[in-house]
């Protein structure tokens, strides 16, 4: 039931900030690009998704867990990286096979402490799920990548407050972590 309500909150303000475009400051997005308000949708490309990540990651106070198909935006690995050095909690779940293609960004990450796993339980692990201090959500179709910024058609929403969702996609985060296996960067 959870699952289902967040799929439509989800698409309904996906459909709903896709009559109106890319948020700006009076729609809900503070200078910084961070979400204002309980829901703010990004559309690339060049809609500001990656930006939108980059500032939960950055305001971040006590955990990150990311779960993603791949993380090769390098931008998106130094904020990572910052926060993990600046002590936030931090623990990413990857794609097994796609991070055995495209493994830069998550070995420097591993090489520098930081916990990333890989998911191979699945044919392919394809979730793409950003919980910032079990308050914050950002999710959709953006994969943590710049081509997903710069050349695709994608989307993001990024939800705060809703503890129903927040708790289902905490609940779908750890379920997959229990499975997956520490990824050294080799």
């Amino acid at each position: 039931m959870a699952t289902l309500l967040f799929a439509v909150i989800a698409f309904t303000g996906g459909y709903l900030a896709g009559l109106h475009g890319a948020p700006t400051q009076a729609q809900g997005a503070s200078p910084n690009g961070a979400a204002a308000r309980p829901a703010a949708c990004y559309f690339s490309p060049n809609g500001g998704c990656r930006d939108a990540v980059i500032d939960q990651i950055n305001g971040a106070q006590t955990s990150i867990e990311v779960q993603a198909y791949t993380l090769t935006s390098p931008a998106i690995g130094d904020a990572i990286l910052r926060a993990y050095r600046r002590g936030v909690q931090v623990a990413v779940v990857l794609d097994a096979a796609k991070t055995g293609e495209s493994r830069e960004v998550a070995a420097q990450l591993a090489q520098a402490g930081v916990p990333i796993y890989t998911d191979m339980t699945h044919g392919v692990a394809d979730s793409r799920l950003v919980l910032v201090d079990n308050q914050v959500i950002a999710t959709g179709s953006f994969n943590l990548s710049d081509a997903a910024e710069q050349d695709n058609c994608e989307n993001l929403i990024v939800l705060r407050g809703n503890a129903q969702a927040q708790a289902a996609c905490e609940n779908h985060f750890r379920l997959h972590l229990q499975h997956a296996q520490k990824f050294d960067g080799n």
